[in-house]
């Protein structure tokens, strides 16, 4: 900018830089968890962000999907993890102007058991069927101990839809 000195009717133009020092405020969520194997994306992870000169880039220290995708979207920068366990990471939240936000954060994997198991789907009966084997398609691999299910709440002699649980 240029602004102007007035002094004992003397006038002198200078030349004024605004520069912007001040970091993107990061509040990250509390008790972080996701799958093995399964995309987090940003918007599970960080709870809100903030600054005035706009995002430039949101990253992440390890397990970030396509890492070389910059992008200031929350929801499409995503982590995945291979195994299970505590994790520690740092999320980088750059803005526009070059500053950075570093914030270290802990994240908790768990084995997704569900992937381990196939064959659960929904079922359609007819009426007037009074037995069923809930479990004819569904098979498991060794990582699994076993798979029940849990058919209390499903009324065969009557039309409808039921929640059938099966736990693994």
């Amino acid at each position: 900018y240029q602004a102007v000195v007035s002094f004992m009717n003397k006038k002198v133009e200078v030349p004024v830089e605004v520069v912007d020092t001040v970091i993107p405020e990061v509040e990250l969520k509390q008790d972080i968890e996701g799958f093995t194997g399964k995309e987090i994306s940003g918007d599970e992870i960080i709870e809100s962000i903030s600054d005035e000169a706009g995002i430039a880039s949101i990253t992440f220290e390890e397990a970030q999907v396509d890492s070389d995708t910059v992008s200031s979207d929350i929801a499409s920068v995503k982590l995945k993890y291979k195994k299970a366990g505590t994790h520690q990471n740092v999320i980088t939240v750059t803005d526009k102007s070059g500053n950075e936000t570093k914030l270290p954060f802990e994240i908790k994997i768990k084995e997704d058991y569900e992937a381990h198991v196939k064959g659960i789907k929904d079922i359609t009966v007819k009426t007037g069927i009074y037995w069923v084997n809930w479990m004819a398609d569904v098979t498991y691999d060794d990582k699994i101990k076993e798979v029940t299910v849990d058919s209390s709440k499903v009324k065969l002699g009557v039309a409808g839809e039921y929640d059938l649980v099966y736990k693994i």
